[in-house]
């Protein structure tokens, strides 16, 4: 069961939500419900889901086919610089599981709903008519997580701590009241499990492919699709202060 803790450690690590958003989103929505439009600091609030049901992992130079799923909610607070920046903190819980086959035995992992915190900030670097490119950075971080793996008839408890960074890179075209879009990103994700071994993902690079759409009264919604580095989806509802 060595090496299947080894694997699960890996899977934690690739489950791990990626943080970055739409490359206009410092854009939207384009009037809140108590600054001005013209204001220089402005807030946002969030609600952040992301459910990723598959990714490609490796241990060392060996590839796990594995079947995983991870369930990601965060509340989210922004501060918002001139349309052109946004500052985020991102505080909630996630929850993992996976199974995979090992010399002929099932293995499965279940994990317990753990704290996770995240830090991001974007802007828009430039813009050309209705056409925006934005950039975005991140860190996020689980600093103590439980979970119970099993093989065959055989338990053991697990705990692990992970921390992950990533930039990227997109496109946005401004088609009121939506802004269909398209980013790269690069992800940097490891987790040490019971302070030994150390991990990362097998594709650091993957694209996403969305929209943020711009309600009345402040509110707005940003949806997209990733794949490569992970598949999964991915929902924000905010509203602009």
């Amino acid at each position: 069961m060595k090496k299947s803790i080894f694997v699960f450690s890996l899977s934690v690590a690739c489950l791990k939500a990626n943080i970055a958003l739409c490359p206009s989103s410092p854009l939207y929505p384009e009037e809140g419900i108590v600054f001005a439009k013209e204001s220089f600091a402005t807030f946002k609030t969030g609600y952040f889901i992301d459910y990723t049901w598959k990714a490609c992992l490796q241990n060392n130079t060996e590839t796990e086919s594995m079947q995983l799923s991870a369930f990601t909610q965060y509340g989210a607070l922004a501060l918002c610089l001139s349309d052109l920046v946004d500052l985020w903190g991102f505080v909630g819980v996630q929850k993992n599981s996976l199974k995979f086959n090992e010399n002929n035995s099932e293995i499965k992992f279940k994990e317990s709903a753990g704290f996770s915190w995240a830090l991001y900030a974007d802007g828009i670097l430039n813009q050309w008519g209705k056409l925006q490119l934005g950039a975005g950075a991140y860190y996020a971080s689980t600093p103590y997580q439980q979970g119970q793996l099993y093989e065959n008839s055989s338990s053991i408890k697990t705990q692990y701590q992970y921390y992950a960074w990533g930039i990227s890179l997109g496109f946005a075209y401004d088609y009121p009241p939506m802004a269909p879009y398209a980013r790269i990103d690069f992800q940097k994700a490891k987790s040490r499990l019971q302070g030994q071994q150390i991990y990362s993902l097998k594709y650091p690079v993957g694209l996403a492919f969305g929209f943020i759409s711009d309600f009345t009264h402040g509110f707005f919604a940003d949806f997209e699709i990733k794949v490569i580095q992970v598949t999964a989806t991915r929902l924000m509802l905010g509203l602009r202060f």
